[in-house]
């Protein structure tokens, strides 16, 4: 059973400045709610891999990252590969309203029944989502500043 949350953010912002953030991993820890440290090439393309080190809900996470998909100013996503398994993160950004919406979405792995009723119904729509709506946040105050 998969789970995952969804957040969007409209930012006062152009695409491009916002991308520069969010299409680089190596720059996601300036504007994430947890601690984060992301090594890998610049600029990003489909097939980049990276090495992340952080923590979620206090805990240490390290995590192998590779971009899947990667259109400048629009579009990024990846799959973070790590001991409890693969999160896939993907990033959408459209120009709306003078502005840029930010769609985040995160899939969470396939788990167990009983595993995956506990992600499903209580980590994702919690501290999951919670963390990346207040990532996406920072990242609003960032590139409206």
């Amino acid at each position: 059973m998969q789970a995952g949350t969804h957040v969007k953010v409209w930012m006062k912002a152009p695409p491009e400045k916002v991308f520069a953030y969010v299409g680089d991993l190596n720059r996601h820890g300036e504007w994430t709610k947890a601690p984060l440290r992301v090594q890998g090439p610049v600029p990003a393309q489909a097939g980049a891999t990276y090495h992340s080190e952080s923590k979620f809900m206090g805990k240490p996470v390290e995590a192998d990252l590779r971009v899947t998909s990667y259109q400048p100013s629009s579009h990024i996503a990846f799959d973070a590969s790590h001991k409890e398994g693969t999160y896939k993160h993907d990033f959408t950004l459209r120009a709306e309203n003078g502005g840029t919406t930010v769609e985040r979405r995160i899939v969470l792995p396939d788990a167990s029944p009983v595993k995956g009723v506990f992600l499903k119904f209580l980590i994702a729509p919690t501290a999951v989502r919670s963390d990346a709506k207040k990532s996406l946040g920072m990242l609003k105050q960032i590139v409206e500043a």
